[in-house]
């Protein structure tokens, strides 16, 4: 296994904090859209404190329909986890970490971030992509993860997945 990915993994499992893969088949919706859903969750350990929640879609670089990205989760208030619904902010520098990262030919990264939020054990954050596929069978890529407040401790890209949008009457290739 590369030593980069090891290092990755190591990080991510040290770090306190789970990255749900999410699912990695996903069929179109009755109403022609498809919706991949990733999520973290604080764990303990060392991360309470403020985080960023940032997430990255790698699409084909023919793709032109809209991709719309929601951010909800729990967060700390006063001292008790409360509810947040957000809107991503495009991250420029995300992506260009991505294609840096993980360049994949054929395919742009787009990347969003939310503002610095207190997290404690237990609270999440959810990232939600809804897409409106142009092709019956489609590969993309998305990441997601945290940035610390002080931009020291970075783990959005570090949680790499593939996931497969496929129409109803469509079967993967690995089938």
């Amino acid at each position: 296994m590369n030593r980069h990915y090891l290092v990755l993994l190591a990080t991510t499992l040290l770090s306190g904090c789970y990255f749900s893969p999410g699912e990695r088949t996903v069929f179109w919706g009755s109403d022609g859209t498809v919706t991949i859903e990733r999520y973290a969750s604080n764990q303990g350990g060392d991360d309470e404190g403020q985080w960023q929640t940032a997430a990255c879609i790698a699409l084909p670089d023919s793709w032109t329909n809209s991709v719309s990205v929601s951010i909800r989760g729990t967060e700390q208030v006063d001292s008790v986890s409360t509810v947040f619904t957000a809107e991503g902010v495009n991250y420029a520098d995300g992506a260009a970490e991505m294609a840096n990262y993980y360049s994949i030919d054929g395919y742009s990264w787009q990347c969003v971030s939310d503002i610095a939020r207190q997290y404690a054990d237990g609270d999440v954050a959810e990232v939600t992509w809804k897409l409106t596929p142009q092709f019956d069978n489609a590969l993309v890529y998305t990441s997601m993860g945290v940035i610390s407040s002080n931009e020291d401790d970075e783990q959005y890209f570090e949680s790499l997945v593939s996931h497969q949008l496929l129409s109803n009457n469509q079967q993967a290739q690995y089938w």
